[in-house]
Parts: structure tokens; C-alpha cells; sequence
């Protein structure tokens, strides 16, 4: 029996108390990451990019890394899945959601 557990990365303005470098387990199995992003400038381009690896990285670490083969299809495809899910959920909450969005689209 697989357990499931609840993603979320937490987007912090400046919030020195909430900040923690590890993911932190609950009693109700949510992972949860702070992420920063006072010092940006998410009307740049450049601030968009930043907040959206951050965001990233984070997620990596929540959805457990990509598999170490690509014979683990089933673990990639439930890596990517959780990836997407909590890198979405987290972007959604930035105040600016429309100028984080227009950063994460792929450039051509």
C-alpha cells in the first residue's frame, strides 16, 4: 500500500520564521518548503526567472528527485506529475501570477 503525500512549496515575503532549509513532515503528511521572494523584482523578467527556478528546485526536492533511470518510467511519470502539480499550486499563490506565468511559458 503506497502512502500519498500532499506537496506544497510556501511562498514567503520576508517571513524570517518561516524559512526552513529542509522539508518539514506534519501529522497530516504535507511536505513544505519555504520559499522567498521579497528580494525580487517580479516585474522583470529577470525576477520572474529567478522566483520560477526557486520554486523549482524546491518542488524537486518536495516530489523526492527525479528517478536515477530512465527504466523507472512509472517513478518519472509520477515525478513529473508532482512536479507540476506543486510547482503550479506554488505559483499560483505569488501576488503577480500573470508575470510568473508569462516566465515559466517556454521561450522560443
Amino acid at each position: 500500500m503506497s502512502k500519498i503525500i500532499a506537496a506544497a512549496v510556501i511562498l514567503a515575503l520576508g517571513a524570517p520564521a518561516l524559512a526552513s532549509a529542509a522539508p518539514a513532515r506534519s501529522d497530516s503528511d504535507t511536505v513544505q518548503i519555504t520559499v522567498k521572494y521579497a528580494d525580487l523584482n517580479l516585474t522583470a523578467p529577470t525576477g520572474q526567472a529567478a522566483l520560477h527556478s526557486r520554486v523549482t528546485q524546491a518542488a524537486a526536492q518536495i516530489c523526492g528527485g527525479r528517478p536515477d533511470t530512465l527504466l523507472d518510467v512509472a517513478g518519472g511519470q509520477r515525478f513529473e506529475a508532482c512536479m507540476a502539480k506543486t510547482v503550479g499550486a506554488a505559483l499560483a499563490k505569488v501576488p503577480a501570477p500573470r508575470m510568473v506565468a508569462e516566465a515559466q511559458a517556454p521561450q522560443g
